[in-house]
């Protein structure tokens, strides 16, 4: 059984994805991540809901990232529900090897969440895709006392916001308004060893849009009591942050492209069921800009993601299970293999990385052959070429002109086109075989 881009297998019995069926949930939090406690009270908060919407769900705190304990999750669960962030929930390593296990899991598959978790990677392909962003420049890591000079020179004008590549609940976040503290940030930040962006700080409202199935879900704008919207603003219910749903003082327009940018970014990372989108807007120059995607929004009481999708309808129990009968739906069956008294089940990603080991035997293989094979074409173009010569320049009197066009011409020809067919053929891992994974 072949899965679908999300990389996901639907078991032969589970229910409908449309019906009234009780589930069966595992919902999976903790983790490694510096983001645990945000996803501890996202996973019971789910675990709550999905058990007052009539479903079977139970918790299942992870210490640690090692594959082996996703073993123990029980047997026939219809579902298994990602409430982890950052390392080890975000970064796709949980997906392979839920995938590997044959579970269905909600939110989107490995590579795509491997993507959208590095805000590097999700920048660059977000504006090929139109997508505006802010303008940054990276501090690679490791970094030395000359990477950080550089890229404090490159910085154009302050205020500007920096913050880790891979990093998610505005952690290691730091707004900077002179050189000296982003050189702090910068050193600050390399506990987390991995590459930062020092970005342009866009000023105005703080947008978001949540992304379920096919859908843009309300617009909402966190407004924090004081300061920026940081960790406390998003998790601490004491600190005041106000929240309006589709805010009158954004124009239409704007809300509205915003939920267009939201859709657009999703499939541009080629998500799954779920995300959010975060943006800036500047309203003196009438701008947004992109700022993350989130393939594993919170669900915690102040998260985003469901105030969207409230604004919309939905409560929060029905938005969870919905979330569990969208992973169900992408579950699609495929195709089947049958093989005598068995059925065996291949998920997609299976196929690719068969796919992967197949292309590093053709990089091995294939420049050995295509050499043997420029080799012979120049063998059978110049065989017997000293005869030739020596009769040639007997009948013409050795004139070089006519030799060369009597004797190494017609040879010539073949040989370019021989060339040619050969550098095609060498262009095959290069040109068309990302075209076939």
């Amino acid at each position: 059984m072949l899965a679908t881009s999300s990389h996901r297998r639907r078991p032969r019995n589970a229910p409908r994805d449309d019906g009234p069926e009780r589930l069966h949930v595992a919902v999976l939090m903790g983790g490694v991540g510096h983001e645990r406690e945000v996803s501890l009270r996202t996973g019971r908060a789910v675990t709550d809901a999905l058990t007052e919407g009539g479903h079977r769900a139970e918790g299942w705190v992870l210490e640690g990232d090692r594959d082996e304990a996703l073993d123990a999750l029980p047997r026939g669960l219809d579902v298994v529900f990602i409430a982890l962030h950052g390392d080890y929930g975000e970064d796709g390593r949980v997906q392979r090897a839920l995938a590997e296990r044959g579970l269905v899991y909600t939110g989107s598959g490995p590579e795509a969440s491997a993507r959208a978790y590095d805000k590097l990677r999700t920048k660059r392909i977000l504006a090929r895709a139109g997508v505006p962003i802010a303008p940054d420049r990276v501090l690679p890591f490791p970094f030395g006392p000359r990477d950080l000079r550089h890229v404090l020179r490159l910085v154009p004008a302050y205020p500007v916001v920096v913050k880790p590549a891979r990093m998610g609940s505005s952690v290691g976040v730091v707004v900077c308004r002179d050189r000296q503290q982003v050189r702090r940030a910068l050193e600050e930040n390399a506990r987390f060893a991995q590459p930062q962006l020092v970005e342009e700080f866009v000023p105005g409202h703080e947008l978001t849009c949540g992304v379920l199935g096919r859908e843009a879900l309300p617009v909402v704008e966190p407004v924090p009591a004081e300061g920026t919207y940081d960790y406390r603003a998003k998790y601490d219910p004491t600190a005041g942050t106000r929240y309006g749903i589709e805010p009158e003082t954004i124009p239409a327009a704007v809300r509205a492209e915003v939920r267009r940018l939201a859709l657009v970014a999703h499939d541009a990372l080629g998500l799954s069921d779920l995300s959010r989108v975060d943006f800036r807007y500047d309203p003196a120059r009438d701008r947004l800009a992109a700022l993350e995607v989130n393939t594993i929004p919170g669900m915690t009481a102040t998260s985003l993601l469901p105030k969207g999708a409230a604004a919309a309808g939905l409560s929060f129990p029905r938005l969870v299970e919905r979330i569990c009968r969208l992973a169900l739906r992408s579950g699609v069956i495929l195709a089947t293999l049958m093989v005598p008294s068995q059925v065996y089940l291949l998920s997609q990603y299976q196929i690719v990385q068969a796919l992967g080991w197949l292309d590093t035997v053709a990089g091995i293989v294939a420049p050995g052959l295509f050499s043997a094979f420029a080799i012979f074409l120049m063998y059978v173009a110049f065989r017997g070429l000293p005869n030739e010569l020596e009769e040639a320049a007997r009948l013409d009197g050795a004139s070089p002109v006519r030799t060369f066009r009597s004797v190494m011409l017609p040879r010539v020809k073949p040989s370019i086109s021989g060339v040619v067919i050969t550098a095609v053929l060498w262009s095959w891992n290069d040109l068309l075989w990302p075209l076939v994974v």
